[in-house]
């Protein structure tokens, strides 16, 4: 069953030059395209999606502590802590002492959770396949466009919309 929109709703999401319509459903997919893969590739690891988020946040950004993960996941510490546990259970990162605060733990990954990722770059690679090498710059370029873009957009959406009268909005994004 299709979630049911507002008026207003419906009339933003039609409105705007044709060219930025296509634009902006062109990313949509390409954004459910990688939610579908993120989903395909906890499932063949056995692991869940916000813990196939957190390797790659290691992959991305190195060794982080707990805090710094927490934050970006959108999740709590003591959440991430499990969420650590789990990994570690299945060999996949492996806690460690902060090089200059001993207080502090930092999480990195295994020599298994770089294996992961060995295997997962390979279904990663295979979305540029039809993209020729001398293209490829350019993509870069584009996916890091809108990589910020997306990221400074994402940062202006208020976290409160079931308080702030979320009435008129259903169950689809």
């Amino acid at each position: 069953m299709r979630a049911h929109r507002s008026d207003s709703h419906q009339v933003a999401a039609i409105t705007g030059p044709p060219a930025l319509r296509e634009a902006t459903a062109a990313l949509r997919e390409f954004t459910l395209a990688g939610e579908a893969y993120r989903q395909a590739v906890a499932a063949h690891f056995g692991v869940g999606v916000t813990e196939t988020m957190a390797i790659s946040y290691l992959c991305t950004r190195g060794e982080l502590g707990q805090t710094e993960l927490a934050n970006l996941l959108g999740r709590t510490t003591s959440s991430v802590t499990s969420l650590i546990d789990r990994l570690e259970a299945v060999g996949f990162v492996e806690r460690a002492s902060h090089p200059e605060d001993r207080r502090r733990a930092i999480v990195r990954l295994t020599g298994r959770g770089h294996e992961v990722l060995a295997i997962s770059q390979h279904w990663f690679e295979a979305a540029f396949h039809q993209i020729p090498a001398a293209q490829l710059p350019t993509a870069v370029t584009l996916l890091e466009t809108l990589t910020a873009g997306l990221r400074d957009s994402t940062a202006t959406i208020p976290a409160d919309i079931a308080t702030a009268g979320a009435d008129s909005v259903s169950a689809e994004a």
